[in-house]
Parts: structure tokens; C-alpha cells; sequence
């Protein structure tokens, strides 16, 4: 049987107040994870885990996209249901007003924000390709098309839809710098992790290639730690791993 690892999504949550670096500005795995600890499976049997994401207390969600159901991981590890019978998410990320945004890929290809506790969706964007998404803390959405080879931007107050970046190579992992001042995309075809300046209208400029690997594989999730850090993704599995943190001093 297949399995599903989001191993890189769970090393972001636990570390996510951990901010010690190395000499050379980037955050080291070793500062992060205990030494000896191993992987710990959470728990398996999914169909697709995607969208991992944590919540302002740290708690972990992520959906099972073929069965459109979203699933939460509490501090103590327990896993519950948090929603079911509602749309196929392939991307999902807390805003600065205590909504969950996300992708769904079914019935419709939309973008949504839902509203907790009572999950009342809005939908922000209809008629999109979305892959995966992440929001500002000014309340900008970005996320990305795959097939359109473009990240695509939402002003949620203004109600607005735009063309954000282009000619990208797949676009597919997004992510934000902890200060909201660079947007990161990972290329699932491509062999890049481009950047770019956020404005302050919530546009994007001065996008370039700043990130190469040429042993990962495709890249499908795209999780930035510190301003200079970035944890890349690859979706192969089916299950839920974790690994323990060290504590911040």
C-alpha cells in the first residue's frame, strides 16, 4: 500500500517560535529537531493529505483531498475531524482575521474563506485553476494556477482578482516571509524556487530565481520558517509524520 509523508509541513508547525540561526543566516534542521528523535507517524490510511497548515495556537490541519474532508492535529497529537462533506482542498492557510482560506478542486475550482467557528464559505475567487495559497498579513491572497503557469493575487477588502506573477514553470508551493516582504513559489516542472518584492498595494515585483535543486525531485509544497529559510515538500505518501522540536530557550 502507498503511503502519503507531509514531513517538511510538520517540521514548520512545531518550529514554527523558533527563530535560532546558524552563522550563515539560514536555519539549521539541527536547531530545529532533536538529535536521535526519528520520524513518528501520526496517523495513515488517507486517500491524499494536502494543505497542511497551522493554526495562531499551533494546531495542525490538512486536508484528505479525494474524500474532502479536513482533519486536525491538536498539541497532544490527537487527530478529529474538523470538516466533512464540504469541497476538495488541495491548499489551505490561516488569515489575519481567523479565517482559513483554501483551493478546492471540486465541485468547483474556487478559492474560499471560511469563518470559525461556524465554517460559513465565502467564496473569493470562482472559475480558477488553484493549486495552493497563502495570505499576508494585510490580507492579500496569493495563489498559484499550475496549468496557467501564474500566481494570481485576491484583495479580500477590495474584492479584487489579479494577475500577480507570470510565465512561471508550473507554480505550485507558495509561501510568505515571516515579515510579509517576499513571496516564495516553488515550480513542480520547473528546478527553481523564484521570489518576489510584495508591495505595498499587495502587486508583485523584482521576481527572480533564488532558490536551485537538482536531487528533490518535483516540489509540491513550499513552507517558509525565518526570512531566509524555506522548507521544500514532496508529496509522495499517505501518511501524517512528525518529529519532535527542541525547545526555545
Amino acid at each position: 500500500m502507498h503511503k502519503f509523508s507531509l514531513t517538511a509541513a510538520v517540521i514548520l508547525t512545531a518550529a514554527i517560535r523558533l527563530f535560532a540561526q546558524n552563522l550563515a543566516g539560514d536555519e539549521a534542521l539541527s536547531k530545529v529537531l532533536i538529535e536521535g528523535e526519528g520520524w513518528q507517524e501520526m496517523a495513515s490510511g488517507f486517500g491524499m493529505t494536502d494543505g497542511a497548515c497551522s493554526d495562531a495556537d499551533g494546531n495542525l490541519y490538512f486536508s484528505d483531498l479525494p474524500k474532502a474532508v479536513v482533519h486536525k492535529v491538536a498539541l497532544d497529537g490527537k487527530i478529529s475531524l474538523f470538516m466533512e462533506g464540504g469541497p476538495k482542498i488541495s491548499g489551505l492557510k490561516f488569515g489575519p482575521d481567523g479565517r482559513l482560506y483554501a483551493c478546492t478542486q471540486g465541485p468547483k475550482r474556487q478559492v474560499l474563506a471560511i469563518a470559525l467557528p461556524s465554517k460559513e464559505i465565502t467564496v473569493l475567487a470562482d472559475d480558477v485553476q488553484p493549486n495552493d495559497l497563502t495570505v499576508s498579513a494585510k490580507g492579500f491572497v496569493y495563489f498559484t494556477e499550475t496549468p496557467k503557469g501564474q500566481v494570481t493575487g485576491i484583495d479580500v477588502k477590495a474584492g479584487k482578482v489579479f494577475t500577480a506573477a507570470t510565465k512561471l514553470n508550473a507554480p505550485n508551493g507558495i509561501a510568505l516571509s515571516p515579515d510579509g516582504g517576499t513571496l516564495a513559489v516553488s515550480e513542480y516542472r520547473g528546478s527553481n524556487v523564484w521570489t518576489y518584492r510584495v508591495k505595498a498595494d499587495g502587486t508583485l515585483d523584482a521576481g527572480a530565481p533564488s532558490m536551485t535543486w537538482r536531487s528533490l525531485g518535483r516540489s509540491s509544497n513550499i513552507f517558509t520558517r525565518a526570512a531566509r529559510t524555506k522548507f521544500i515538500g514532496e508529496n509522495c505518501k499517505r501518511r501524517v509524520r512528525g518529529r519532535l522540536r527542541k525547545c526555545a530557550e
